[in-house]
């Protein structure tokens, strides 16, 4: 995509799109992809970068509440697209109600550091392995993970 089109789709002026995705450039999670010539102009195409970002949050420094702010941000999203596509998958539920579209689920569950560290090595190494499509009857998953040692 280029900053233009990226300007357009979040309603901002190109410059601050170019802005903004150098700086991502910069750090390595967009990349150049390719060049073309579009009314004359020479438009470079970017893309993202196959990485995992983690942006600490348990991190103690003078950007704590900067991150805390982006990682509520990006929960709030994450549920407003939940609530958002539950009219469809209901729909789907009613004309397939053995397909599985989705749950949500809390609780607490009890650990000791070992079985804290596998269970997140497992559920890690499971997205890592499904984070790119495979095969075409594959589709797309939205997932927040929230795993935190809690006081009981």
């Amino acid at each position: 995509m280029t900053s233009k089109r990226i300007a357009d789709t979040l309603g901002i002026s190109p410059s601050s799109a170019r802005h903004h995705l150098i700086k991502l450039q910069e750090i390595g999670l967009v990349q150049h992809d390719h060049y073309e010539t579009i009314n004359g102009i020479r438009a470079d195409y970017l893309s993202v970068v196959d990485a995992d970002v983690s942006i600490g949050v348990q991190t103690d420094d003078e950007l704590y509440d900067r991150r805390e702010q982006t990682t509520r941000q990006m929960l709030s999203d994450i549920v407003e697209r939940f609530f958002a596509a539950m009219p469809r998958l209901r729909k789907n539920k009613m004309k397939k109600p053995e397909i599985f579209n989705g749950d949500l689920f809390t609780g607490m569950v009890h650990l000791n550091d070992e079985d804290s560290r596998e269970f997140y090595t497992m559920v890690r190494t499971f997205l890592d392995t499904h984070e790119k499509k495979r095969t075409q009857d594959e589709r797309a998953w939205e997932f927040a993970f929230l795993l935190y040692e809690a006081q009981e």
